[in-house]
């Protein structure tokens, strides 16, 4: 074969595979989750956070190097976020509800012996940009 003859081939082989139907990859959470950021070291403090998801790929645990945590339970709607200090105590109790696309659109913070520190509601424009908090707190 002359060298324009592989040339050619080359040509409508790279061409003909360009062109083909690429096929779509089923969603895989566990793929999903190599993507996601799994640490993040702050430079002004020298922590460090570690992220760990859920087979959903929805962030489980928040762990700082200095011992803090900061943990989430996913029940449908609700978010209950539970933050925890260095001892394992409890800081803080966040209910959180959000709306059809994923927004908060209301919480309640709870101390860690239930009093109610703070109350928020949240609106958003068609864009899904906030326009609107509203902080009740305690006092």
């Amino acid at each position: 074969m002359k060298p324009s003859a592989y040339l050619l081939a080359i040509v409508f082989l790279v061409s003909f595979t360009s062109c083909a139907k690429k096929k779509d990859t089923p969603y895989n959470p566990s793929g999903a989750l190599a993507a996601v950021v799994k640490t993040v070291t702050h430079s002004n403090t020298g922590t460090t956070d570690t992220y760990t998801y859920n087979g959903s790929a929805q962030i489980q645990l928040i762990q700082n190097s200095s011992g803090n945590k900061t943990a989430f339970e996913y029940n449908g709607n609700a978010i209950t976020q539970t933050v925890y200090d260095i001892t394992g105590g409890v800081v803080s109790i966040s209910h959180l509800v959000t709306d059809t696309f994923g927004l908060v659109i209301s919480s309640t913070v709870n101390d860690a012996g239930g009093a109610v520190l703070a109350n928020h509601t949240y609106t958003y424009d068609t864009d899904k940009h906030k326009t609107f908090d509203n902080i009740y707190t305690a006092n």
